[in-house]
């Protein structure tokens, strides 16, 4: 993400749209005012607007080369991702559901990586800022108004995305969007709008807040806690930058302490778990996810096609057996990516998060201050939220925030 680049107000409205549109809700809302096209994310009006925000996100890109701004690995690392779910069309139990997710992946990729070249860190943060509370101002009037669909039968809040872990993710992604908005806000003080400013992302984090807790939502609770030991580890490996210690050593360093952390994590789930009032098996995950490892080693090379197997009676039957439910997804992109691409597809999928995250950790680290923060914040909250849920899919903000990443600037310094 580049600041120093020009503003440009018809970039900046697009890339508003078209991540008001991977958010889903609103988009989806809209398609059910003249009829009800059940799943929308396949409807054909839905698609063809994604689609046709991923075609100027990879014409503008194609245009000027301006695809050379974005970071060469992490480019490779993202390409050779879509090109194996694409591949694994051929042995897919859903052909069709696996080749219209690997064009649509690739579609948010490009958005997010257009749209953060384009704009910078500031002003794609004030478009992703804005692009999470259109939806989650309509959902606070939709729950007000008690508009159907709005809250579950158990009585948590869902608003107008239709179900409650979207709207508690959509607003842990304002919360964190007015954070770092109101950072260089406050060092304006003085200003009449900048406190004006102020008031308004004060507001938003305050309504944000309030839609995690009606959602009653856990994992983005989780993922914003990651979020925020991100940024003491990356002011606190600042200080060993400064010392003398290379940016790549504490980074590689505190990633190795983070997988030791979320091991241990996992094996005491139960003991955390129980204290936060939850069950030990993540409401049937733990359960989902052995079943889904199980098919995968059954072809742990060529996958049984990216989200091919949930339209296969026979994975559907082994996954109700085990916890007494049917399901959309593993609910984890990282199984889901061995599940449905193999083993390769696994590995360019952590390829992809590693290249990202030695290049924003590496930065933050170096120069911490909000503009690159907030990539390496990002990162850490959309992984840590994939573990939880299978955000990995076509036309889902999440894709294109880590195309946003790709946009990022090398570290002055290491």
């Amino acid at each position: 993400m580049r600041d120093e680049r020009p503003a440009i107000p018809a970039l900046f409205v697009l890339a508003t749209a078209a991540m008001v549109a991977l958010t889903s809700g609103p988009l989806f809302r809209i398609r059910t005012w003249w009829s009800y096209e059940d799943p929308l994310g396949r409807d054909a009006v839905v698609v063809a607007v994604h689609a046709a925000f991923g075609v100027l996100a990879a014409a503008w890109l194609v245009t000027g080369e301006r695809w050379r701004t974005l970071d060469l690995r992490a480019l490779v690392a993202a390409g050779v991702l879509v090109a194996l779910i694409l591949i694994s069309t051929i042995s897919s139990l859903d052909r069709g559901e696996t080749f219209r997710q690997g064009l649509q992946i690739g579609s948010s990729l490009a958005v997010g990586g257009a749209a953060a070249s384009g704009l910078g860190a500031r002003r794609f943060t004030w478009a992703l800022w804005a692009a999470c509370h259109a939806g989650l101002a309509w959902s606070v009037v939709a729950i007000y108004l008690d508009r159907p669909g709005t809250i579950d039968h158990n009585g948590d809040w869902a608003g107008i995305y239709f179900n409650r872990n979207s709207l508690a993710l959509y607003a842990a992604l304002g919360v964190l969007a007015s954070a770092f908005l109101l950072a260089p806000a406050w060092r304006r003080a003085g200003r009449i709008p900048s406190w004006i400013v102020a008031v308004v992302l004060v507001g938003a984090l305050v309504m944000d807040v309030r839609l995690i807790t009606g959602s009653d939502a856990l994992t983005p609770l989780v993922a914003l806690a990651a979020a925020g030991v991100a940024v003491g580890l990356a002011l606190a490996g600042h200080r060993l930058v400064a010392g003398g210690v290379a940016a790549a050593r504490v980074v590689v360093l505190a990633g190795g302490v983070g997988v030791v952390v979320a091991v241990v994590g996992w094996l005491t789930r139960g003991v955390w778990l129980d204290l936060a009032g939850r069950d030990s098996d993540l409401t049937g995950r733990a359960d989902l996810w052995e079943v889904a490892l199980e098919w995968a080693w059954r072809r742990p090379f060529r996958g049984f096609g990216y989200l091919g197997t949930w339209s296969d009676q026979r994975f559907l039957a082994d996954v109700a057996a085990a916890r007494g439910t049917l399901l959309g997804s593993a609910h984890n992109s990282f199984v889901e990516a061995f599940l449905g691409t193999g083993l390769l597809g696994l590995a360019a999928l952590v390829a992809l998060v590693v290249v990202l995250y030695l290049r924003t950790g590496i930065r933050a680290a170096t120069t911490p201050q909000p503009a690159t923060l907030l990539p390496f914040t990002v990162l850490v909250f959309v992984v840590v939220e994939n573990l939880t849920e299978t955000l990995l899919v076509g036309n889902q903000l999440a894709v294109a925030l880590m195309g946003a990443l790709l946009a990022i600037p090398p570290a002055t310094a290491r």
